[in-house]
Order: C-alpha cells, then structure tokens, then sequence
C-alpha cells in the first residue's frame, strides 16, 4: 500500500493512544495514514484527500484506495462516506497522475447502483480527461466510461450529461489518420466499446447523429490497423461493425447510414 509509512514506535502503554494524557494528539501529522489500520483506514484515507495534500501523497492516497475497492464492502464503505464527491473534484488537479488515479477509483466505485447515482459531478472532469494531453489520463477517462455505459442507467447518466458526444469526439480527434497511433490503441477499443454499448439503445443513438460517427468508425474499419493497434484491430473492427449496425436500426440512424454507404463497407468483411 503505497500510502502507508514504516514507523519505528514504543511499545509501552505508556507511550501509546489513548494512554497517552491530553492534549495527545499534540504532533500527530494529520497527513499521516499510518495511525488508521482495519476498519479505521478507509475513513482516514477518506479524509486525507479532502485536504491540500502535495501531489505524491494525494496519489499514494488514491492509489491505496484502488487497492481495497474490489473488496465489495471497502466499496460501500467509500460510497457511504461520501467520497465519490471528493474524488470527483480531484478529476482536475494539475498532476497527471492524480487525475489518473481518481478516474480509475470512479471506474471501481460505479459498478455499484449507489455509486452511479452520486456520480453526476464527475461527467464534466470525465469529458476534459477524454482530451487529455497525457495518454495514460485518457485511458484511464475512457475505461470509467466503457464501465459506466455496460449499465443501462449508466448509458442514460452518459447521454444526459452529454458524455456521449465527448466519446464521439475524442474518437474522432485521436483516431485521425495523423493521431492514431500503437500507443492509443487500447484508448480507441474503450471508446467504440462504448459506442457500442450505448447505440444499444434509441437514446444513446440520437445524440451522436449528425455528429459524422458513422464516417469515424467506418475509417477505423477501412485502415490497416495490423501495425497501429498492437492486436486489438479485430475487436476494434468488431466492435466498429457493431456500433454502425445499432445506428442503423434506428430509422433516422438508417438514413445516415444508407448516406454514408455502409452496406460497401460490411460487404469486405463478409469475405
């Protein structure tokens, strides 16, 4: 656990809270998380980040917070205690590895009803992440996402909060024949794998057309990806045909897809 520090301490009663006589907390750093162990430890970690922590500290807080929140009750404990709204805030630090960080705790704590329902904050930090300068940022930005849309009250979370449209339009600026590249491989797959997720559904189409999402992954389909998507072109492909295929069932979906002649484009995979 990266937020925790090694302390030399006595072992004497004498020495030890709460024996020790007041004001005991007398040079306690409050940034210091080693004092909260079991069940105290998720809720100093959780009023650890709400403080003006320097940036390594604030990840190393966040990223120890990742480490228990597969653990269903360490989840509902960090939900309960309201720090999805602190985590959420921290969507916009300066340090890219903080920003990082509190994406990917998100992701963890949306797989949970009651975590979806406190996330409404977090969209706007979402969608700048999806433009972010650092790869690793957006990654982890688009991963929160995937998750969000694999739940159907998450897909109506995306599309009301417009994430939908900032999906299409970080696919359509890192996916240009001049961005795409071996390192934004796995970026791209979670943004058609949304796509693909929310085209499942009416509304999750209707926002994203006009917006040319068509003509984005049927590029996707008609480049040699082999050397720029580091084994992941098929599913990319794959998941591509399906996003079209969804925007065409919908009847004005049909219409854009009849402009932009998909039927030519399945065809070369039939082979």
């Amino acid at each position: 656990m990266q937020a925790y520090e090694y302390h030399e301490v006595s072992e004497h009663l004498r020495d030890r809270h709460p024996y020790l006589e007041p004001p005991f907390r007398v040079g306690v750093d409050p940034e210091q998380v080693t004092v909260a162990v079991f069940d105290r430890a998720i809720p100093k970690l959780a009023d650890v980040i709400m403080t003006e922590l320097e940036a390594k500290k604030l990840r190393d807080a966040l990223v120890t917070l990742n480490e228990m929140v597969s653990h269903q009750e360490s989840k509902d404990d960090m939900i309960n205690l309201g720090i999805i709204d602190t985590v959420s805030a921290r969507l916009h630090h300066s340090d890219w590895q903080v920003r990082r960080a509190a994406s990917i705790l998100l992701g963890g704590l949306i797989s949970v009803k009651q975590g979806r329902d406190q996330i409404t904050d977090a969209f706007n930090g979402l969608q700048l992440q999806l433009d972010d300068d650092v790869l690793y940022v957006r990654e982890a930005a688009s991963w929160t996402v995937c998750r969000m849309a694999m739940f159907r009250d998450g897909i109506e979370l995306l599309v009301a909060s417009n994430t939908i449209k900032a999906v299409v339009l970080a696919l359509q600026k890192f996916s240009h024949p001049g961005a795409l590249c071996a390192d934004q491989s796995l970026f791209i797959l979670y943004l058609v794998e949304t796509l693909g997720c929310c085209t499942t559904f009416d509304s999750g189409i209707e926002p994203i057309l006009g917006m040319n999402t068509i003509t984005c992954l049927k590029m996707l389909l008609q480049k040699d990806l082999s050397s720029k998507m580091r084994g992941y072109e098929e599913k990319v492909q794959t998941r591509c045909l399906k996003s079209i295929a969804n925007i065409t069932f919908n009847h004005l979906g049909k219409d854009e897809g009849v402009d932009e002649e998909v039927i030519l484009t399945a065809r070369g995979y039939l082979d």
